[in-house]
């Protein structure tokens, strides 16, 4: 009788083996429902595309004008002239520059006095043509 449930115990104990076996197999090779890897996918291309999104807006703000953390030239004002012309007033270290952009060219017109502040729009408006607007600059 021994020998009997020595072998009934050793069946049971080979079944029960074999079913955890085969269920841990059988688990490993499903795979995960297709709704499941539908939204893996998306949740996976929203997070890629957020991250380009949100360091071409840290390389705009932080990044591609500035030389060790300082504007190298700052753009005090724009004065368009017509659809491809306008006036503008830069400032780059201790130099203050007037230049006329075209679609062409650009072109230094004048270098200003670094310590004058700069013309209000309002006063470039009132002016007449390009010679006016250019005279009000300089002054």
């Amino acid at each position: 009788m021994n020998c009997k449930l020595t072998s009934n115990f050793l069946f049971l104990a080979c079944t029960v083996l074999l079913l955890l076996l085969s269920g841990a197999a059988n688990a490993a090779v499903q795979e995960p429902l297709p709704a499941l890897q539908f939204f893996k996918m998306v949740f996976g291309l929203i997070l890629v595309v957020g991250m380009i999104v949100l360091l071409a807006w840290v390389w705009r703000r932080f990044g591609h004008n500035t030389l060790s953390g300082r504007n190298i030239i700052q753009m005090e004002s724009i004065l368009p002239l017509g659809s491809r012309e306008k006036l503008v007033i830069i400032r780059t270290g201790e130099r203050r520059l007037l230049l006329g952009v075209t679609t062409a060219q650009i072109q230094t017109l004048a270098e200003l006095d670094p310590d004058t502040t700069p013309v209000a729009e309002t006063d470039l408006t009132q002016a007449t043509g390009f010679a006016g607007i250019l005279q009000r600059i300089k002054k």
